[in-house]
C-alpha cells in the first residue's frame, strides 16, 4: 500500500483508538492494516492527527459521559446480538435471562422507548390555542374512541365463491 489512505477509513480509525474500546492491533486487524503502513502513512498525516485529536477531546469531554456510556453499551450489543440470538432459541439457558440482557443493552444504549407521561389518559381533553396578534385561534378536542377494526370494504368485482371461480 504505497497510495495515502481514504480520509472516511483515517476516520474510522481514529474513532476506535479514541474510545479505546479495542486493543490497537485488533484495531489494525479490523481494517486490514500493518503496523508498518500504519507508522509510516496514517500516524504522520495531518488529517489523520486532527480526528484523532477531536474525536479524544470529544470523547473524554465531562459533557459526554452518558454519549460514551450509550456508545459502549451500543458496541457490546451489537458485538453479542449473535450470542443472545443463540440464547434465546438454546435449551440450555432461559429464555427470560436472554431478554433481560438485551433489554439491559438496549436501556444502556438509550434506545428504549419513553415511559408513558403520567398526564397521558385515554380519557382527557385537548386544547390548542394560537395566538396571532389580535387574533386568537383555540381548538378542543375530545379523546378518540375505539375504533372497530373490522374492515367494510367488500369489492363487489371480485367473486366470493370459489366454486364458480
Amino acid at each position: 500500500m504505497s497510495e495515502a489512505p481514504e480520509p472516511a477509513l483515517m476516520t474510522l480509525i481514529a474513532r476506535e483508538m479514541a474510545t479505546e474500546l479495542r486493543p490497537f492491533d485488533k484495531i489494525l486487524e479490523k481494517y486490514l492494516i500493518t503496523q508498518d503502513f500504519f507508522d509510516a502513512e496514517i500516524a504522520p498525516n495531518p488529517f489523520f492527527q486532527r480526528v484523532l485529536a477531536d474525536y479524544t477531546k470529544e470523547w473524554h469531554s465531562l459533557g459526554s459521559t452518558q454519549k460514551r456510556v450509550a456508545f459502549c453499551a451500543l458496541v457490546a450489543l451489537e458485538e453479542k446480538l449473535p450470542v443472545l440470538a443463540d440464547r434465546m432459541g438454546s435449551r440450555q439457558s432461559e429464555l427470560a435471562d436472554a431478554i433481560a440482557a438485551a433489554k439491559l443493552f438496549k436501556d444502556l444504549a438509550g434506545i428504549a422507548p419513553p415511559a408513558p407521561s403520567q398526564h397521558a389518559g385515554n380519557n382527557e381533553r385537548f386544547t390548542i390555542s394560537i395566538n396571532l396578534g389580535g387574533n386568537a385561534v383555540k381548538i378542543e378536542a375530545d379523546p378518540v374512541k375505539a375504533v372497530d377494526e373490522t374492515p367494510t370494504l367488500e369489492l363487489s368485482h371480485v367473486d366470493k365463491d370459489p366454486q364458480t371461480r
